[in-house]
């Protein structure tokens, strides 16, 4: 079964999946409806997989401990219903505490219908960042609607490449900080060598999302260098092969600069390239 509202649109109507009925109607409902959605309200399994059934939806925002069910297993089985059944219906994700970034990574791999950074928090609610993430998700249906370019990388995914990237940097960060607390005997051997694997393999997933981007963009040489990179291949080798691309096809002085002055990881180059290029063929 498929929803009828599962493609990523600027939703008709939205599903807030919620146990606090006025929270969600005083909140999330209000600002659903000042950007001219209608919403539903349902607070556990049962009632948000009945809504489902009957009625189109384009969107859908889980709690993720729905306190009238099961908590957050409650929660989780809501996910893995409009995981299975839903097709490409995006979710959001509410929180009562803020995500770590453990946390977020472990969710956008364990169901993909959940954007890079689609989370957003009860206690320090801004209404901006969840209106920022419905105009991305509002994007990337119009994105799939118009014809493959060749020769452009669209906004939407320039902006999804700079949420990937610093993802990036924060699990750079965590593995540094990581062999750190190792260091200062903080952990043990195998908590650290089980963290790295962890943040290591997230880290894999990361650049293959960022590869997937690049595709079909025009820019298969950035697409090559990033699998290079993730090969461990020497960034010198990179970085030269790079810069003559560069010259090859015109990308213009700054870029070679910036690809000369470059110091640290090569995705980070690549991705500022590839944003770069991006709004220089759509005349940004």
């Amino acid at each position: 079964m498929s929803f009828a509202g599962g493609g990523i649109a600027m939703p008709e109507m939205v599903l807030i999946v919620e146990d606090d009925r006025d929270w969600a109607e005083a909140v999330l409902g209000y600002e659903f409806e000042q950007m001219g959605y209608t919403i539903r309200v349902v607070s556990d399994l049962k009632s948000a997989r009945q809504a489902l059934a009957t009625q189109s939806f384009s969107l859908v925002t889980v709690d993720m401990c729905l306190e009238e069910g099961r908590g957050i297993v409650e929660s989780r089985l809501v996910l893995d219903y409009i995981r299975d059944h839903g097709g490409r219906l995006p979710c959001i994700i509410v929180s009562g505490s803020p995500f770590t970034p453990e946390k977020g990574f472990d969710l956008g791999r364990e169901y993909p219908m959940i954007p890079n950074g689609g989370f957003i928090w009860k206690g320090n609610f801004d209404s901006k960042r969840l209106r920022d993430l419905v105009a991305r998700l509002s994007r990337s249906k119009e994105d799939d609607k118009m014809p493959n370019s060749t020769n452009a990388m669209s906004p939407d995914h320039a902006e999804e490449l700079k949420c990937l990237s610093q993802d990036l940097r924060t699990l750079s960060d965590l593995m540094a900080d990581t062999k750190g607390e190792y260091e200062k005997g903080f952990i043990d051997l195998g908590r650290r060598n089980q963290l790295l694997r962890n943040y290591g393999k997230q880290r894999y997933e990361v650049m293959d999302k960022m590869e997937a981007l690049m595709k079909g963009t025009g820019f298969e040489r950035l697409h090559e260098a990033l699998e290079k990179a993730e090969s461990h291949e020497p960034e010198e080798t990179i970085k030269s092969e790079l810069k003559e691309e560069a010259k090859k096809q015109g990308w213009g002085d700054q870029i070679l600069k910036k690809i000369e002055e470059h110091k640290g990881e090569i995705v980070s180059l690549v991705v500022s390239i590839a944003i770069e290029l991006g709004k220089k063929a759509a005349g940004m």
